[in-house]
């Protein structure tokens, strides 16, 4: 019986047993599943920015209010913002409660807030309150899964719109949560955060915004639509209980029976609402499912700080931090204030003021702690304030600077020196501060110490020296700061200094660099040289010009594989010097791959630069590199305006050297590199380096006489004084290896450049084409040539290339080909009679087969219009029926229709151009027609209308107009025909057709018309 009793205890035991195993198992599974953020190392490097405690005016605050939450203290309590920066460690890390704390009081949450709204004084701080949060806010899952190559491709937020949703152009604006309690950073400088649901002593704002909604689904719920009648259905239903659809008046009972137009417009109310619902229902649908498809985690890049909140007693008066050295640290809250005026108030002028004093004795009182972040606070506040260059020898401001500067706090030190040497002029006493200080500063002191002393003695030999000996001391500790900031220093002291420009240029050391370190060397002197001629000397003889094969080749090397975008000096150099050398400040390219970005035009100064070493190297690779390298270089106008480069005595013929000895280094090439055309197309000057361009087409081999010749097409350059200074052969050469290079063939007609002119019109007109409308085809030359006669001149001339380059022109002026042209050029040269006159009967025979040949394509059927037209002023053009309008057309025949096939005889096109101006009067469709052509005769098939061709253009003559009547048309019949005397001449129209026109005597006009069939 026992046994019985307890089986079904030991069973259930046993099961509880088997699942509380089972959970202990799943329990790894289900941390995988939902990894917590509070298992990353805590936390990554953090420091108090005491410049932005100084500065921002919302330091102290009663209440915080963000996109979704507001924040305020409790009675009796007031809310302080604690700036801080963070440095990524080679690890996620996570932010919750930061280390450092603040003594009483509380920490709510972090604030994250965009660096472009930190305006301080007036600028990076003020007014926190009207900040855009991120936008495009990126659903992530843990940052672990994105590779760092992805992470280096995330879009810098834009800070001028607010986020909205990517998923509902319609809906709210989403803008996303600034306020959380935990912050993942990872090594790659992004920060990620999630949704909290809950903020410490934090109000959600009212709104139905995106986020606000996700967090309150009452708020949702509220905007969903009500059905359409529910509140009528009720009250009728009421109303029907009561009356049972009856109207009660007195005693007395009637019933209403609803009419048929009020049951209509019932029904359609109903349908109406029905509509308004569904569309309203649909909305909010839309609107549930885009608020809970809104992420829950964000990510964007780290701000430069971020605000940690804290509630403390509003009777603190002082601000007591500990953590990590240099903490703890201590300010009172009046020294806050009274710092924050002194750096709000304008500058004196260099008078300080009795408030001036006043600070200056509280700052000394301050200093009494000799705490490094007090030091580092009372320097900032001076250099914002602009006072380290108003002391006087010896008075409080004096001894108060000199204080500061045998501080042990190097970016105490820092802050100050550049704050002195920033002083322009500097007085007496900054120099003698400066002076004193030197031997105990640290060399990035040091070196913005001479840049002060530079300015007034910038001619000093001795100084001089010391700056370049302190200078090449600071590149080669590897403890320095590096040296990009070195030279950026000697740009920025040595700015306004030529005289110092040229020592220092000379004898700063790059030989003995690490190959980072001088890679950051080339790079910063590349991007700084088109603006600076002490990089500019650099690169000319510290890189270019040194005496280390493997340095003069690295700078050629990254010169060469450079590419265009924004440039490693805006990114990382620029805010080395006017930064107040406080955390984050230092240069931080190790991690970069030197890589140029934006090259400005480096100056070849003298026809003794380094580059003309480097491409007449021996070595074939140095010169191949240095080709490639050269489109970042470029020649000094003599007229250049606002350059700061000088051009070193380079006069009109010392410039012209200089490009000249680049031609001959490129001419000495077995292929003439193609890197050289785009060196000159990017000269601001102009005109030398068009005539460089034409000398590469004349003297080039290789691609680079296709590239020059593209170069200079439709440029818009002036080329005729280039090509007047050619000898005849080469100006043949130039036009020749022009059409080549352009149209893949050179035409016979090219060799008319040859003419022994050079102020020859033709050559002028050529000059004009090439560089405005493109190359000439050869039909256009015999007008350039002024006509038959010039061109038959030159048939004859003992110059083979130019006699056969007119025939050719005289071919090509009315259709022919280079076939005729050649056979036509043999046949004149073996003439008896090479007269003008001689050739001119071999030349008209010619011309009559080659418009006879022409014709041969005429064959085939047409319709034969005749067109009326009659007197008028109103020039209204033809518009026959059946849309035949051939007024005016200047088109592959030319102007006038003379063009290719007529451009030598009178204007064939003004009887045409006349009867366009004519009212049509009327259209006869006459009759269809079969032409015949065998190249030598044309004809009709009916032999009604005698037809030849021209011997003077492309054009149809129809010998006797009188025939028009044997067609038997009695419209035509009552014309008068008979007054046609002339012959007409057809000429060419657009569509195969044929058309030409005559006076009929009586202030009308008839027009023929062949149109193809």
């Amino acid at each position: 019986m026992d046994a019985t009793v307890r089986t079904p205890v030991v069973t259930a035991a046993l099961l509880l047993s088997l699942c509380l195993a089972c959970f202990t198992a799943l329990l790894p599974a289900r941390a995988q599943l939902a990894p917590n953020n509070t298992d990353l190392p805590q936390e990554p490097n953090i420091d108090l920015d005491v410049d932005a405690l100084l500065n921002n005016s919302q330091v102290f605050e009663d209440s915080i209010a963000s996109s979704i939450w507001s924040i305020a203290a409790q009675p009796g309590r007031r809310l302080v913002q604690i700036p801080i920066t963070v440095k990524p460690k080679n690890e996620e890390t996570r932010l919750g409660t930061p280390s450092i704390k603040l003594k009483g009081g509380r920490f709510i949450a972090w604030r994250i807030v965009a660096d472009e709204t930190d305006n301080r004084r007036g600028g990076r701080y003020a007014n926190e309150t009207s900040y855009d949060p991120y936008s495009n806010p990126t659903s992530v899952g843990s940052l672990r899964n994105y590779g760092e190559e992805e992470l280096g491709q995330i879009d810098q937020p834009n800070y001028d719109e607010p986020i909205r949703s990517t998923q509902r152009g319609q809906q709210p604006t989403d803008e996303i949560p600034l306020i959380t309690r935990d912050i993942t950073v990872s090594p790659q400088g992004i920060i990620h955060w999630e949704l909290d649901r809950a903020i410490p002593g934090g109000e959600l704002k009212s709104g139905d915004t995106g986020y606000l909604l996700k967090l309150r689904p009452d708020r949702l719920n509220e905007l969903r639509p009500e059905p359409p009648g529910r509140t009528t259905r009720s009250t009728t239903s009421r109303s029907s209980r009561g009356t049972g659809g009856e109207t009660s008046t007195g005693r007395t009972t009637t019933t209403r029976r609803p009419s048929a137009t009020d049951a209509r417009e019932a029904a359609a109310r109903q349908r109406a609402e029905e509509l308004e619902y569904r569309q309203k229902l649909e909305e909010y649908n839309d609107l549930r499912e885009h608020i809970r498809e809104l992420p829950d985690e964000f990510q964007a890049p780290l701000p430069a700080r971020l605000w940690a909140i804290y509630e403390v007693s509003d009777r603190m008066d002082e601000l007591e931090f500990t953590g990590e050295p240099p903490l703890p640290w201590s300010i009172r809250q009046a020294d806050i204030e009274a710092l924050k005026n002194l750096t709000s108030r304008s500058s004196s002028g260099g008078n300080l003021t009795t408030e001036d004093f006043t600070a200056i004795s509280q700052m000394t009182i301050m200093l009494a702690n000799e705490h490094p972040l007090t030091e580092r606070t009372v320097a900032s506040s001076l250099s914002a304030a602009g006072m380290l260059g108003q002391s006087q020898q010896g008075d409080a401001l004096y001894r108060l600077i000199a204080r500061l500067l045998k501080s042990k706090d190097s970016q105490t030190v820092q802050i100050t020196a550049a704050g002195l040497a920033a002083n322009v002029p500097p007085s007496p006493a900054t120099i003698t501060l400066l002076r004193d200080a030197f031997d105990d500063l640290d060399p990035a002191s040091k070196l913005m110490a001479l840049g002060g002393l530079l300015t007034t003695e910038g001619n000093d030999p001795i100084a001089q020296r010391q700056m370049v000996d302190t200078a090449n001391q600071i590149i080669a500790d590897p403890n320095g700061p590096g040296v990009v900031h070195v030279l950026d220093q000697l740009v920025r002291a040595l700015a306004d200094n030529p005289d110092a420009t040229q020592l220092v240029g000379a004898s700063i050391k790059f030989d003995d660099l690490k190959p980072d370190s001088l890679d950051k060397a080339i790079v910063y002197i590349a991007e700084t040289a088109g603006d600076s001629p002490l990089a500019s000397e650099w690169m000319e003889h510290g890189l270019l010009g040194s005496t280390n094969p493997q340095t003069v080749k690295r700078t050629v090397e990254l010169l060469a594989t450079s590419t265009r975008g924004d440039g490693i000096v805006s990114r990382s150099t620029r805010s080395l010097v006017t930064a107040t050398f406080g955390p984050g400040t230092q240069l931080s390219t190790n991690h970069q791959t030197a890589q140029m970005h934006r090259v400005a035009r480096i100056p070849i100064n003298s026809t003794g630069h380094s580059i003309y070493r480097v491409l007449n190297a021996g070595d074939p690779e140095l010169r191949n590199l240095g080709w490639q390298a050269l489109r970042h270089f470029q020649v000094p106008s003599n007229n250049q305006r606002n350059s700061r480069v000088p051009t070193m005595g380079g006069d009109a013929g010392e410039q012209t050297d200089r490009l000249k000895l680049i031609l001959d280094a490129a001419f000495n090439e077995t292929v003439t590199p193609p890197q050289l055309v785009t060196f000159l197309v990017n000269q601001e000057d102009a005109e030398p380096a068009t005539e460089a361009l034409v000398r590469i087409v004349v003297e080039g081999r290789g691609p680079a006489i296709t590239s020059a010749a593209r170069a200079l097409v439709r440029s818009g350059r002036r080329i005729d004084q280039s090509l007047q200074q050619l000898t005849p052969e080469q100006r043949g050469s130039f036009a020749s290896r022009l059409y080549e290079a352009v149209t893949g063939s050179s035409p016979m007609v090219a060799g008319l450049m040859r003419i022994n002119d050079s102020r020859s019109r033709v050559v002028g007109w050529f000059a004009q084409q090439v560089t405005t409308t493109g190359l000439p085809q050869s039909s256009e030359w015999a007008s350039a040539m002024n006509g038959e006669d010039a061109l038959l001149g030159l048939a004859s001339n003992p110059d083979p290339e130019l006699a056969d380059a007119a025939v050719a022109s005289l071919v090509a002026s009315v259709g022919g080909d280079e076939v005729v042209a050649r056979d036509l050029a043999r046949q004149m040269s073996n003439a008896t009679d090479r007269s003008p006159s001689g050739l001119g009967d071999i030349w008209s025979q010619a011309k009559q087969e080659i418009y006879a040949g022409k014709l041969q394509s005429a064959a085939g059927s047409y319709l034969l219009i005749i067109n009326i037209r009659g007197n008028s002023n109103t020039n209204t053009g033809f518009d026959a029926p059946g849309g035949y309008d051939y007024g005016g057309y200047d088109g592959e025949y030319g102007e006038g229709y003379g063009g290719e096939y007529g451009g030598l005889g009178p204007d064939p096109g003004m009887e045409l151009a006349n009867a366009d101006a004519l009212p049509l009067i009327k259209s006869i469709n006459l009759a269809l027609i079969e032409l015949r052509a065998d190249g030598t005769s044309i004809e009709l098939a009916s032999g009604t209308l005698t037809l030849s061709a021209s011997d003077e253009r492309l054009a149809i003559v129809m010998q006797d107009p009188k025939e028009l009547n044997d067609f038997g048309n009695n419209e035509v019949s009552d014309l008068p025909i008979e007054n046609l005397n002339s012959p007409i001449e057809l000429l060419p129209q657009p569509g195969n057709a044929w058309r030409g026109a005559a006076s009929l005597g009586d202030g009308r006009s008839i027009e023929v018309i062949f149109d193809p069939q």
